[in-house]
């Protein structure tokens, strides 16, 4: 047996219940602490993947098992990273240590604040950039970092508060993903894209249409009121052989409207998201509300005159919407709104640790966009399979990623204003490259190219204070001619028709399509009802 002195040293030693729950207690919320700051860190991740408000229709990937494991994988192992650095913090008596662990602590910090930045807030990035390269950034920077040293054990309890208090978000989150993976709630997504069109024999008798929508391409500042230092060879040429429309306007001032009415002809006044596959489009006319998918496109009706077509472009779920009319069809959606979604776990779990900085990766999701297009369109350009193909294209839309001295991309971004003119050169490129395909095939005695976007450069005020909404518009049909420039106010939801109008021959050249415009002039430039809120 024991003799009392060693059970009265036993008993001094061993731990009061007091003092085991207090123990417990801070261990529980140390750890809420953690799973709260991994959620926070993950939000650019579970945000785009749990939200249906939109009824998934701008993304490509269904949110399945592969991504929502990768979700739970990424959270659980970031918490116990945080748990163990919070409980070594806790512990350590040593001041360096603990003010590492902090400065640590507020730069991870930065990374949901920039997500409520972009997503919550809608402060754009270079507002940013500006705010931070000016006198009263600098001034602000250096008294928060002064702070941050100075009294970080303070604000770093201040902060840990705050995070804690949101730990039932993330509580709510995991429990959003477990039910998902269960199979106990769905999201509203699409399940399989339908059925392409099968293709027709090929009519070599036909016209060929090569029908270029770069997204965001600015008339003035493209052709009237570009810097001198900005060189187009290749739009300068086509320029040279294509009826140009100088006073062309857009059928709405974003892509989400805009290429509904140029697709289907019809000027719309405002669109609205109705399904997973399904956008409403409201018709400006008669403010009828009729929806996309079964309205006649200019593809369906140029396969009824036996012409094979083809779609290549982003932002708006196309496959789903018009496969039935198109025997080829290929898109990527808006990186903003499907960034980390995937199909395996390897790389769900890639992409959604690289979309911890979100900007670079967003903007690498962008140069595969601009380099998919590219490549597509010199493919189907020289492809005598299809005889009309829309390349709705991303550059010069932003974010600005182009290195045009070195034809290079760079995931780190250019300053908005050079960006932009640097991404003209790349429109350029990509319409030299396309037009060099079509010779190459020998196709060019019979394709036409036209070449237009879908609405101006809408931050063209931070250039010079000026805001146009002229889009480019230029009609160059098969061989070697004089252009023509055309003066009269047009709506380019007239493309629908004129693409017809080539199919059938009613226009055969410059002078043609001159004749053609003219009845089709409006007395004013379009009223833009819709106002953008993303694209």
């Amino acid at each position: 047996m024991k003799d009392l002195a060693a059970v009265v040293a036993e008993e001094a030693v061993a731990p009061a219940p007091e003092r085991v729950h207090d123990v417990r207690r801070r261990g529980a919320k140390t750890f809420l602490f953690a799973l709260s700051l991994a959620n926070l860190v993950l939000a650019g991740s579970w945000f785009p993947l749990l939200s249906d408000a939109d009824y998934g229709y701008f993304n490509k990937t269904r949110v399945d098992g592969p991504s929502l494991a990768a979700l739970l994988a990424n959270t659980a192992w970031m918490t116990l990273l945080f748990w163990g650095a919070a409980s070594f913090l806790n512990r350590t008596p040593k001041t360096a240590l603990r003010l590492v662990g902090h400065l640590a602590f507020f730069l991870v910090l930065l990374i949901p604040i920039d997500f409520a930045r972009s997503n919550l807030l809608g402060i754009p990035d270079f507002r940013i950039v500006a705010w931070a390269k000016s006198p009263l950034g600098w001034a602000a920077a250096a008294l928060v970092v002064g702070l941050a040293c100075w009294q970080h054990v303070r604000v770093a309890r201040l902060l840990a508060v705050g995070v804690g208090l949101l730990s039932p978000l993330a509580l709510f989150t995991l429990a959003r993903v477990l039910l998902l993976l269960l199979g106990v709630t769905h999201l509203r997504q699409h399940t399989e894209d339908p059925a392409r069109a099968p293709l027709l024999p090929v009519r070599p008798d036909l016209p060929r249409v090569v029908w270029l929508v770069f997204d965001e391409l600015d008339q003035r500042l493209t052709f009237e009121r570009r810097p001198d230092s900005v060189s187009l060879p290749a739009l300068a040429e086509l320029s040279r052989q294509a009826l140009v429309a100088t006073n062309a306007y857009p059928p709405g001032d974003a892509t989400v409207i805009s290429l509904p009415a140029l697709i289907t002809g019809i000027p719309l006044a405002t669109v609205k998201v109705a399904g997973h596959s399904e956008l409403d489009l409201t018709r400006e006319a008669d403010d009828a509300i009729v929806p996309w998918s079964r309205q006649s496109s200019v593809f369906s009706q140029a396969r009824a005159l036996g012409a094979n077509t083809a779609l290549v472009g982003w932002y708006h779920p196309y496959s789903r919407l018009l496969a039935p009319a198109v025997s080829h069809c290929d898109w990527q959606p808006l990186p903003s709104f499907d960034p980390v979604g995937a199909d395996q776990f390897s790389v769900a779990l890639a992409r959604q640790l690289q979309n911890l900085l979100q900007p670079v990766h967003l903007r690498r999701l962008f140069i595969d966009i601009c380099r998919s297009g590219a490549a597509q369109a010199e493919a189907l350009a020289g492809d005598p399979t299809y005889q009309v193909m829309l390349l709705h294209l991303g550059p010069p839309h932003k974010p600005a990623v182009y290195l045009a001295a070195e034809d290079r991309f760079t995931p780190w971004g250019v300053p908005k204003v050079p960006g932009y003119f640097q991404s003209l050169v790349l429109v350029d490129r990509i319409v030299g490259r396309t037009r060099a395909a079509i010779r190459q095939a020998g196709l060019d005695s019979r394709t036409w190219l036209i070449v237009s976007s879908d609405h101006w450069w809408r931050e063209a005020e931070v250039h010079d204070g000026r805001l146009d909404h002229r889009v480019p518009f230029l009609v160059c049909p098969p061989g070697d001619h004089a252009g023509q420039s055309f003066a009269g106010i047009l709506n380019t939801v007239i493309t629908h028709d004129l693409i017809l109008a080539i199919l059938q021959r009613e226009v055969t050249d410059v002078a043609s399509v001159y004749q053609w415009l003219e009845p089709r002039q409006l007395p004013a430039p379009p009223p833009y009802r819709y106002r953008h809120s993303e694209q």
